[in-house]
Parts: C-alpha cells; structure tokens; sequence
C-alpha cells in the first residue's frame, strides 16, 4: 500500500543478459538490481538504489539520493552519490567513492591483492616500524632540549 493506504503503482522490468556481457542502465527514480554475473556494469539513477552482485572487470555507479552496494567486483569500482550510502565488499581493482553526504563502507578483500603489492605494503610497514624505533631516541632527546633552551633564552632576557 502506497501513502495514505492506497494503492500505488508498481512495474517491475526484469532483462535477462547473457553471462559475461556489459550493462549500461538509466533510471530516473526506478531501483535498479542487478544479479548474476556481468563483464562491467554503467548504472545511474536521479533516486532509485542501485545493487550490484558480481562483476568481473568493473563498475560506475551515480545516483543523486539513492543508496548503492557492489557485493563483488574484479575490477575497479566507482561510486558516485549526492545523498546516499555506498557499499563495496569486495573490490579487486581500485574504489573511487565520491559522497557529499552519507556513509561509505567498503570490506576490500587484501587476498585478492598480486603478490607484489603485498610484498610492498609489508615492507612500507616493516620500514614505517623501524623508522618510529629508531627515531625515538633522538625525539625524546629533542623534547629534554627544547625546554632547557626556551627557559634558558626566557631567562637572558
């Protein structure tokens, strides 16, 4: 039942694309879901929500005040909203989000990252834990300096 107790108007569309093709959707206020698995996906609505379940290269979604969720991606994701909320579980590509209000969750799945980028990210925070070891020695020798100069140059005044 629609507002007031009456009846509002539905019409559900529902297309069948083979596995593996590419989707390009435009809704003005309609939710747009998407299931099975697809190459890419180009949705974009004025108010509908927009979910996406798996897609093997990428997808772009835009909508001014709906929410948006991508369950699976191989690829890179884009999610665009003026006034929704936007989900990524798992992206593996990159996750561009752009919100002006409302919340971003993203569960970015670090397995699905190549050997050599996490090669990488272990050793920046090998080398980030070693520089804060190895730094602290001289940080605390700056701060018992700095007070006895400052007091010393207040003194001379």
């Amino acid at each position: 039942k629609g507002l007031f107790g009456l009846r509002s108007h539905e019409v559900q569309l529902q297309v069948r694309c083979p596995e593996g093709a590419a989707a390009t959707v435009r809704t003005k206020s309609a939710d747009l879901a998407v299931h099975g698995l697809l190459a890419e996906v180009d949705g974009a609505s004025a108010s509908g929500d927009l979910l996406v379940d798996r897609v093997e290269r990428g997808a772009s979604l835009k909508t001014a005040s709906g929410d948006m969720q991508v369950a699976d991606a191989g690829g890179d994701v884009t999610l665009h909203t003026a006034s929704g909320d936007a989900f990524a579980a798992r992206v593996g590509g990159s996750l561009r989000a752009n919100l002006v209000s409302g919340d971003l969750r993203a569960a970015v799945d670090a397995t699905r990252l190549p050997r050599p980028a996490l090669r990488t990210t272990h050793g920046n925070l090998f080398c980030a834990l070693a520089h804060t070891v190895a730094a602290r020695p001289f940080a605390v020798a700056a701060l018992l300096t700095t007070p006895d100069a400052a007091g010393g140059q207040a003194g001379g005044r």
